[in-house]
C-alpha cells in the first residue's frame, strides 16, 4: 500500500520556487529524503544543480528523466487503479485528483503533479537510478 500524505503545488519565480522547496524540506525534516527530477539537456542539469546546492545538509538526490510522461506514469497509474494508493485528507486533494484524472499521457498535457507522483513512485520502488557522478550527491 502506498500513501500520498501531502502535495505542495504552486507556481512562482525561480527564487520563489527555490525558497518554497527549501521551506518544504525544512518542514519535512532532515530525515526525509529529497529527490529532484532532472529534465533532459543542459538547462535541466543546471536547474537540478541549483536545487541540490539549495538543499545542502539534506539527503538530496537527482533522477535524470529519460522516458516520456506517459511511460513514466504507467506504474503509478496501475497501482492507483488497483486501489493500492491512498490519499491522506487535505485541501490539496481536489486539484491533485483533477490533474491526475485529466492526464492523457502526452507531453503537452499539464502534468506537474503526475510527474512528481510517478517520479516519487519510481524512486520508492527502486525503478530509477540516481545520478552518482559525485556532482549530484547520492
Amino acid at each position: 500500500m502506498y500513501y500520498v500524505v501531502d502535495v505542495v503545488r504552486f507556481q512562482g519565480t525561480p527564487l520563489e520556487v527555490e525558497s518554497r522547496i527549501k521551506n518544504t524540506a525544512s518542514q519535512d525534516g532532515k530525515s526525509v529524503r529529497v529527490r529532484i527530477e532532472q529534465d533532459p539537456g543542459q538547462a535541466g542539469k543546471a536547474e537540478a544543480m541549483v536545487h541540490v546546492r539549495n538543499l545542502a545538509g539534506y539527503d538530496v538526490g537527482v533522477n535524470a528523466v529519460h522516458e516520456s510522461k506517459g511511460v513514466r506514469a504507467k506504474p503509478f497509474s496501475a497501482q492507483c487503479e488497483s486501489q493500492n494508493v491512498k490519499l491522506v485528507q487535505g485541501e490539496w486533494i481536489d486539484k491533485y485528483l483533477t490533474e491526475l484524472q485529466n492526464f492523457d499521457g502526452t507531453n503537452t498535457c499539464m502534468a506537474d503533479q503526475v510527474d512528481a507522483s510517478s517520479g516519487a513512485f519510481l524512486m520508492l520502488t527502486g525503478d530509477v537510478e540516481e545520478e552518482t557522478d559525485g556532482v549530484w550527491g547520492r
